[in-house]
C-alpha cells in the first residue's frame, strides 16, 4: 500500500491525480493548506489524510465504492453514492457527509454515540 503525496511540489498536484494512480488501499495525503478540490474516489477502500488547515476539499464516493477513510484533521465533505458503504470519519469529527443520495438509513458513531440517521431525517 502506498502513500500518494498531493500538493504542488508532490508528485501528484491534485486528489484526482493521486486517485488515478492509486490502487485499492492507497493513502492520499494532503499538504499541509492544500484546498479547493472536488474529486471523484472510484477505489476501493482509500485513505485520505491531511491537516486542518485543507480547506473546501469535496470527495464524492463513485459507482460501487463501499468504504473510505478519513483521518487528520481535514474538515472534508464526503458526498455519498448510492450503496451500501463505510465511511470512516477522521480525528475531530471533521467528516462531512451528505445524505441526500442515501437509499437506507445511515448508522455510525459520534464523539462515541451510536446514531440513526434516515433519508427523512437527513433532509428536514
Amino acid at each position: 500500500m502506498a502513500v500518494l503525496k498531493v500538493g504542488p511540489t508532490e508528485t501528484y498536484h491534485t486528489i484526482a491525480a493521486a486517485m488515478a494512480a492509486a490502487i485499492g488501499g492507497d493513502t492520499i495525503s494532503l499538504d499541509a493548506g492544500y484546498s479547493n478540490e472536488s474529486a471523484l474516489v472510484d477505489k476501493q477502500s482509500i485513505t485520505v489524510t491531511g491537516t486542518s488547515s485543507s480547506l473546501n476539499i469535496v470527495l464524492t464516493l463513485g459507482a460501487g465504492i463501499g468504504a473510505l477513510t478519513l483521518l487528520g484533521t481535514a474538515p472534508i465533505f464526503v458526498h455519498d453514492n448510492s450503496g451500501t458503504n463505510t465511511i470512516t470519519g477522521n480525528a475531530n469529527d471533521r467528516l462531512f457527509v451528505n445524505y441526500s443520495t442515501a437509499t437506507a438509513t445511515v448508522t455510525g458513531t459520534v464523539n462515541g454515540t451510536s446514531i440513526e440517521v434516515s433519508k427523512a431525517d437527513a433532509v428536514k
